[in-house]
Formats: structure tokens, sequence, C-alpha cells
């Protein structure tokens, strides 16, 4: 069995909230039950950046909503919980996310404040979690996340289609705030599939 790691108490506050808010307590405590998680019933841990929390925790919520309503029901809950938790950071950080958008206007180009903004996610990644955790990757049209040891999807094996939802929906918030446009993200490879990392493919133009 893959050992588990610490994470940030936020990643586990938010994912339980979204669930809370979209199938309310009795589905959020349905999957609590079946998962061996109930010590989270009315009892989430707190919304800060201590890392404090399991991301077998993340793993197992993960892998029980999907047991309990299916992988494509769950997407949406999950990538409203990334969405949740891109927002709560920047309600959270005020000074320091709005000095950071202030730098962002500087730079002409979306390419150049998606690099900036992904580049500095990817560098507080690697101070959390080792230096290895996180690769961002540019390429000709678009950009590479690489994640070697991905929270969403921790523990979780055999799935026929990527699984890490949330990821998905912190990287299309942060985008969308650093350039106010809607950038598609796709998850290529994702380690429930068997794959060595999981991979997010950054478009290289907005949508229409």
């Amino acid at each position: 069995m893959l050992e588990s790691r610490k994470i940030p108490n936020s990643f586990l506050h938010f994912t339980l909230r979204a669930i809370h808010d979209i199938m309310g307590g009795n589905g959020l405590n349905s999957i609590l039950n079946m998962t061996g998680l109930s010590k989270f019933r009315d009892n989430f841990p707190p919304n800060n950046e201590e890392i404090e929390s399991e991301a077998a925790d993340i793993g197992r919520l993960v892998k029980g909503a999907m047991d309990l309503i299916g992988q494509n029901g769950v997407k949406a809950i999950l990538k409203n919980a990334g969405h949740r938790g891109y927002r709560m950071s920047l309600d959270e950080n005020p000074e320091l996310m709005n000095a950071m958008a202030a730098e962002l206007k500087k730079l002409p180009t979306d390419r150049e404040r998606i690099a900036s903004l992904m580049g500095a996610i990817t560098y507080d990644s690697n101070r959390i979690f080792g230096e290895q955790h996180q690769e961002l990757v540019a390429l000709e049209d678009g950009f590479e996340v690489r994640i070697a040891e991905c929270e969403w999807c921790w523990g979780i094996t055999g799935m026929g289609g990527p699984v890490c939802f949330a990821e998905l929906g912190l990287e299309e918030e942060a985008i969308f705030w650093a350039t106010e446009k809607h950038y598609d993200i796709t998850e290529i490879a994702c380690r429930a599939m068997g794959a060595e990392r999981c991979i997010f493919r950054i478009a290289g133009r907005p949508r229409d």
C-alpha cells in the first residue's frame, strides 16, 4: 500500500466543503461512512495552509465518491472544489495576491502571465512537497504541469480514465484569474491509470 504523506489542511477542507454543499450533509456522510472517514463528520480540517492533513484521506474520499455516484458525477463536484479552493486562497491572502496581480498585468501576453503564475505555483508546491514534486514544461502551443505524487489520486489504482478533477479546477481558476480568459486544461496522464505521474495539458489559446 502507498504510504501517505502530509498535505495542507485547506486541500481536504475545500474538497469536503464542496461535496457537502453539492450533495448535502447526508450525501457527504454516506461517503465518509463507506470510506472509514467518519472522523470528518461535522469536523472538517481547518481552512489553513498548515501541513497536517493526509493525502491518503483525499484519495479515499475521491474513490468513495466515485464508487457512490460514478466518475462523471464526481468530476463536476471536484472541479467545483478546485475552483473554490483557488478562490479561497485569493480571499485569504489579499495583499500577496494583489501584489502578484499587479506584476502579472505588466506582462504583455497571456502566455507570459500563465508561465509566471504557474511557475510560482510550481515553486510553492516544490517548497512544500519536495524539489521533484511538480514541473512546469513550456510547449510550442501551451504548457504541461507534471506532478510526481498527486494527492488527488493518492492510492487509487486500476482506473480507466483520469480522476484528478480538483487539480483541473484549481488550474482553471488560477489561469482565469491571471488572464481573465478561459483556457481548456486536460489531464492526459494519471497515476490512477498506471502512469508514472499525472500530467495536465494547458491549451495554448483561450476558448472562443
